[in-house]
């Protein structure tokens, strides 16, 4: 915005904002994704820090992205994912699920050169890619214990695959598109 708008007043405020993500408050994150955790914090950090060059920005990325792979990821090795604090389970989907969490460590990876958070944006990859149903084209929404549902909505389903055509920068895999 601060480009945008041509306003330099709004960049001293990201800081600001960027500087109540504390080491505590990172560590205490138990939601983890994109909507809610700290995927979201990464991505937001490393637009401040594309902006700015700001090397305290980066770092709480990387602190960020370091809690994430501290913290337990279900799935078999080379396609984990996080599961949710409130079921469990590993989801697919952007806002919630491992196509967010391969995105935010994916950005983190290219930013930092760091191989760690590469492999963990690599198994998210992976895991979206295994639940993939070729037949209805599109990916299951895995959050209920019902029976299965197959949305078509921007956090979950097929649309999230047209936002995976394009490569993301250092994306170490891609999901499979219809």
């Amino acid at each position: 915005m601060s480009k945008c708008l041509r306003d330099d007043a709004l960049l001293a405020d990201a800081h600001m904002v960027a500087a109540l993500i504390t080491d505590d408050l990172i560590s205490a994150d138990r939601q983890l994704d994109v909507m809610g955790g700290s995927a979201g914090a990464i991505l937001g950090l490393l637009r401040l820090y594309r902006d700015t060059r700001c090397g305290d920005v980066l770092a709480r990325a990387a602190r960020c992205g370091e809690h994430l792979l501290g913290e337990r990821r279900v799935g078999p090795q080379g396609r984990r994912s996080w599961s949710r604090p409130d079921s469990g389970k590993a989801l697919n989907g952007i806002s919630h699920g491992a196509a967010g969490f391969a995105y935010a460590l994916a950005a983190l990876a290219a930013a930092t050169g760091r191989e760690d958070f590469a492999l963990a944006a690599s198994e998210c990859v992976a895991f979206e890619n295994s639940s993939y149903d070729p037949g209805r084209h599109n990916w299951p929404d895995l959050r209920g214990d019902e029976d299965m549902r197959w949305p078509s909505q921007w956090c979950h389903g097929a649309p999230v695959s047209v936002w995976h055509a394009s490569p993301w920068p250092g994306c170490p895999g891609r999901i499979r598109r219809f």
